[in-house]
């Protein structure tokens, strides 16, 4: 039995609530109930803040997603739109102007219960988490999920997606943290409390020593050799190589070559899995410009 709780009765009534409700609709239909698993959660906050989102530009979003959009409904910015379709996805939105559309004004009494002025816009961030990511973080459970979803909020808003201040600088991965990300990293649920638990590496991502060594790096030297009309690959030859590919390199980044490989090994190690994660303190503390 497939079951999508309406966010509705979630918002309203609470997950705890929700799920009661669900479980004793579903032991009418069927005699004997397996314990549910999970194939999709959605965690958000809304929040209000005086920066125009607008105006940020592409770069400034530090991610491993493949695709970062910008949306405009007409002539209205509407929000940004991160790693649609995938395992894990973001929506940045404001809120106010899709409530429009979708009718969910009782929105606006939780809103105002908690501070809100009826006038500032409302955005929503939303991760919307697929079957697949769940389980790399150990989630299969209901009860799994309430347990973890401070785990799986670090990890998203603090490793998977992280709003970065431009500093012009060429390693876009230094580059120091928005302080309205920072309080959204900060932001904790029911407990507050964290497992530790970690995504699990996807081994497969790792490159083989066959893809790394002979179709790789072997596979280079002779085609060099090959080039220069040499006859064997021994260490004079890897060095002559070696010093030619960091004069190529040199000239090409015009003397950035050191920045170069720097930022192409942070992303290697982002793509394997390599990059440990960060450890994200509690607050409750919130500028006056947001509200949580």
């Amino acid at each position: 039995m497939y079951v999508q709780i309406a966010s509705e009765l979630l918002n309203c009534l609470g997950h705890e609530y929700a799920i009661y409700k669900l479980r004793e609709i579903v032991n009418k239909m069927l005699i004997v109930i397996e314990a549910e698993t999970i194939s999709r959660a959605d965690i958000f906050v809304d929040f209000a803040t005086n920066i125009d989102f607008e105006k940020i530009e592409k770069q400034s979003w530090i991610t491993r997603a493949e695709d970062t959009l910008k949306r405009w409904k007409r002539e209205t910015f509407t929000g940004w739109s991160i790693g649609y379709g995938g395992h894990i996805s973001a929506r940045l939105y404001d809120k106010t102007v899709e409530i429009k559309k979708s009718g969910k004004e009782y929105l606006h009494e939780i809103w105002v219960n908690q501070g809100w002025d009826k006038e500032q816009g409302v955005w929503r961030l939303e991760f919307q988490l697929r079957r697949e990511f769940l389980g790399q973080m150990s989630i299969k459970m209901f009860s799994d999920l309430m347990g973890k979803v401070n785990d799986v909020w670090r990890y998203c808003t603090c490793d998977w997606l992280r709003l970065a201040i431009d500093d012009n600088t060429q390693n876009r991965t230094r580059w120091k943290t928005d302080p309205l990300w920072e309080m959204i990293q900060q932001i904790s649920f029911l407990d507050g409390t964290y497992t530790g638990v970690t995504r699990e590496v996807n081994k497969a991502r790792i490159p083989s020593d066959k893809i790394l060594y002979q179709n790789g790096i072997v596979g280079y030297m002779t085609s060099y050799a090959a080039r220069e009309g040499l006859d064997v690959v021994d260490e004079k030859v890897v060095m002559k190589c070696w010093e030619e590919a960091q004069d190529h390199l040199n000239r090409e980044t015009r003397g950035k070559d050191k920045d170069y490989l720097r930022t192409k090994i942070n992303l290697k190690k982002k793509k394997y899995n390599k990059v440990l994660s960060k450890a994200v303190g509690l607050t409750t503390n919130l500028s006056e410009n947001t509200q949580q």
